[in-house]
């Protein structure tokens, strides 16, 4: 193989370039499919083929604005140890397809994914505790997504726009679900609302086509703060129903 840096011949085992002292190791490449070494001119993977401008790009940082508008970016994986994916770290990755986020990660900051209109494939990991105001905003290939119970709060319009979001997972342990969090998110047809949130802000769920929205108990609706709104332009909705099976009718409040 051959140093990264000034292109000198190195044995297999090389840590360290004799030349010009470039740390080998940390250039080193594998191929994400099969797992083999490749080299650092490599094009396709010489094992199994794959060109290496398909593998995922593994990115030791997500800092503010850092790739914002890269639209060479498709497959992403975040090394671990990142602890936060800055302000509008993607967005605008108009080509984003799929990223791996580490355990590391707790903060998703306002506007990460902003606009990553074929962003399809991602997994929050159990450490996340915040995700940002219009994180994922119009991100319009995702159909689906799982709120880990890490989750404190879902911030404004953090979802709002995702018009293929056909699935959301809740978990208890979120307390918040902040205004306008999935509006317009027009193919979401039900949710299931843990007793652990707290307050939902108003608009939160305007415009989607829920059938169905199951809720705690009628305890939970007394206590829990819940904003005007809420449910505004679900036309078909005129009930909610309890975990008990027991049917509410919706506060005009809410719907209007």
């Amino acid at each position: 193989m051959n140093c990264p840096k000034c292109n000198a011949e190195l044995s297999d085992d090389a840590i360290f370039c004799e030349m010009c002292g470039a740390n080998v190791e940390e250039n080193k490449r594998f191929c994400s499919k099969c797992g083999a070494e490749l080299s650092t001119i490599a094009k396709f993977c010489s094992k199994c083929g794959t060109p290496v401008e398909n593998l995922p790009k593994k990115l030791k940082s997500a800092g503010n604005r850092e790739y914002e508008n890269h639209s060479s970016l498709e497959d992403v994986i975040i090394e671990n140890g990142v602890t936060e994916i800055g302000y509008g770290a993607f967005s605008d990755c108009e080509n984003l397809k799929s990223i791996i986020i580490p355990d590391s990660v707790t903060i998703i900051e306002d506007r990460a994914f902003y606009n990553c209109r074929n962003l399809k494939n991602i997994i929050l990991p159990n450490s996340v505790k915040r995700i940002g105001n219009e994180a994922f905003y119009s991100c319009q290939n995702l159909t689906r997504i799982t709120i880990p119970s890490s989750v404190d709060t879902i911030g404004v319009k953090a979802f709002e726009f995702c018009l293929r979001l056909e699935n959301v997972t809740f978990n208890e342990g979120l307390h918040r679900i902040e205004s306008d969090a999935f509006a317009f998110c027009s193919n979401l047809k039900n949710v299931i609302i843990p007793n652990s949130v707290t307050y939902i802000g108003q608009y939160a769920f305007m415009d989607t086509k829920f059938e169905e929205i199951i809720i705690p108990s009628k305890d939970w609706l007394k206590r829990a703060s819940i904003l005007s709104h809420v449910f505004k332009s679900n036309n078909n909705m005129t009930y909610l129903t309890c975990k008990t099976g027991e049917r509410i009718s919706v506060p005009l409040y809410m719907l209007f």
